[in-house]
């Protein structure tokens, strides 16, 4: 028998049915075990912590082995075939428009007249040369950075709305704008104008004078239909559209030989004035009615 004190009173209770009512483990081992696995076992639990050391020392040097056989993104060759590839000859508006001698003529005009301007005349191995180009080949010369977007789940009316107030604008300042602006077309739109800044500095041209020449949106061909359901077991047929944007970013350059054209075509008008200036004469001044 087993005796125990229980609120000031003694009471006994058979041993087997004390140890019945207290079983702390179900393992039949440990059946008769008042405490049962409730103090942990200290001797595995540094067997543990010394394996998971040993397992964090083995993965590091592992870790360090790899970084020296492990290419970068830039070194990997064989990823940046598999990019080029995916991208596709890329398609050089000079070799399309240009030749060799309008290229050399086109950087003499740089280096003489800071600029493009089909009024002037450059000397190009002991000849002058005044080279006047189609609004195709100017483009083809000029500095630009295309930018195209993903699909983007929305309307081109919704997106024309923004993007008109984004033309001829500083790309950071537009990219500002559309990070504060309330539509949901910013978000996509300042993701394009950022991955065109990058595609910038890659191609050594400085980003701070960028400017948005153009931009525009377009219908992506694929549409969705899905069920449209109404009352009264009818249904009707939606169309989920799809659009992407296109914008292309240039220099300063640009802006100043636009700049220098449009001078020149407000010197070529002729003046205004207020009156006719008509011939007297020939039955002008006479005070008959005339239709």
């Amino acid at each position: 028998m087993l005796w125990k004190k229980i609120f000031g009173k003694s009471v006994a209770t058979p041993a087997s049915r004390l140890l019945a009512q207290r079983q702390f483990h179900s393992s039949a081992a440990r059946s008769n075990d008042w405490f049962g696995s409730m103090t942990e076992n200290k001797d595995n639990i540094s067997k543990d912590l010394e394996k998971a050391k040993a397992n964090k020392q083995q993965s590091e040097e592992d870790l360090e082995e790899s970084r020296g056989k492990m290419p970068s993104f830039k070194n990997d060759s064989k990823l940046q075939e598999f990019i080029a590839q995916q991208k596709g000859e890329s398609e050089v508006g000079i070799q399309k428009y240009g030749t060799g001698l309008k290229q050399q003529l086109w950087d003499a005009y740089q280096a003489q007249h800071n600029g493009y301007d089909k009024t002037k005349k450059v000397t190009l191995d002991g000849r002058e040369y005044q080279m006047i180009l189609s609004p195709n080949e100017i483009k083809a010369f000029e500095p630009s950075v295309y930018c195209k977007s993903y699909r983007i789940d929305g309307t081109w009316k919704k997106a024309q709305l923004l993007l008109r107030m984004l033309r001829k604008m500083n790309v950071h300042e537009a990219i500002t704008q559309c990070q504060f602006s309330a539509k949901r077309m910013g978000r996509p739109v300042a993701e394009l104008l950022q991955r065109g800044v990058s595609a910038a500095k890659d191609m050594n041209i400085d980003p701070e004078g960028l400017y948005i020449d153009e931009i525009w949106v377009g219908s992506d061909p694929r549409k969705f239909r899905f069920v449209d359901p109404k009352g009264r077991g009818r249904a009707g047929m939606k169309h989920a559209e799809y659009i992407h944007i296109r914008a292309i970013l240039r220099t300063p350059v640009t802006q100043k030989r636009e700049a220098l054209e449009k001078e020149y075509k407000r010197q070529a008008k002729k003046p205004v004035f207020q009156h006719e200036t008509r011939k007297v004469g020939d039955g002008y001044l006479k005070s008959d009615y005339r239709w």
